[in-house]
């Protein structure tokens, strides 16, 4: 069974260790190498198709990005800005940055056609100059803050009122359940972090919830069996869920901003009792399918 999908995979988290980071000029840092983290910034965010991103090896990057950030991440990636801000109308290097560990942070600034705010989209090249990672923050701030390269932690879930999760578990049902079209009615624009985008990201749900139900059937027995956040404006609800036509328990994950307001809602067809286990398992089976000619 192939993976359906994973939305948002560059999450970080915040260090407090500000006083060591400090900033470059950027006419300081190599041509070449101002280059490269260009053309890998514009093909993240534009490049949705698998074969357009720059290929990338250990020569330019480390192992620990070639494991993680398979091409698949990336179109996901792309996919999920497209989907909801539009086309990219600029992209520009703001600054880059030191930190403690000697990487260097290329902070680069984005508008989008249909977002009314810049994005903070980042790569991260270490000592020798390999990719090590790129994340994103959604909200531009002329402040550097520090992301790790860690995901996700956990938080607990009574953080949350009663009120609140079961809004989040109505609104999930109501994405992968209902089999008619009533579950239109209930994405209002207020519950979503991007109400502009409200009508392309309707269809894109009916299309994916009808692609779900071909391969998957439908679901029951759906618990919230974690609660993640990160500091960069994301919270993700994991849900086991029992699909009719898989034996094992899948994975849905709701994806919220900060103030619980919808970003995305994911099936993943194998649960892993981490998250980033998917990840592991997506390029498993994406490796297997090269193997047999898929």
């Amino acid at each position: 069974m192939r993976f359906i999908s994973i939305l948002f995979v560059f999450f970080y988290f915040s260090n407090s260790i500000e006083g060591q980071n400090r900033e470059i000029p950027i006419v300081s840092i190599d041509y070449e190498l101002r280059e490269n983290a260009f053309k890998y910034v514009f093909g993240a965010l534009n490049y949705c198709e698998l074969s357009d991103f720059p290929k990338l090896d250990e020569s330019q990057a480390t192992s620990r990005f070639l494991s993680r950030f398979i091409p698949q991440r990336i179109y996901n990636m792309c996919d999920w800005f497209f989907e909801r801000f539009g086309k990219v109308k600029n992209v520009k290097l703001k600054n880059v940055v030191i930190d403690s560990l000697g990487r260097k942070h290329f902070r680069y600034k984005a508008n989008y056609a249909e977002f009314d705010r810049a994005i903070d989209f980042r790569v991260v090249f270490n000592e020798e100059n390999k990719v090590h990672w790129m994340h994103y923050l959604i909200d531009w701030d002329e402040k550097f803050n520090f992301f790790s390269d860690e995901d996700l932690q956990r938080a607990p879930v009574e953080d949350s009122s009663n009120t609140i999760l079961a809004q989040h578990k109505d609104f999930v049902l109501s994405n992968y359940k209902y089999k008619d079209s009533s579950f239109l009615n209930y994405i209002k624009p207020e519950l979503l972090a991007y109400p502009k985008k409200v009508k392309s990201w309707t269809s894109s749900i009916v299309n994916e919830r009808d692609s779900i139900y071909s391969k998957l059937g439908g679901f029951e027995n759906l618990k919230l069996k974690e609660k993640l956040i990160s500091n960069n404006g994301y919270l993700v609800y994991r849900y086991s869920a029992n699909f009719d036509k898989l034996d094992a328990p899948s994975e849905v994950r709701l994806f919220c901003d900060l103030k619980d307001r919808y970003m995305g809602v994911r099936v993943v067809d194998i649960w892993y009792n981490e998250y980033d286990q998917a990840d592991d398992g997506l390029k498993d089976r994406v490796e297997k399918d090269k193997i047999k000619g898929k």
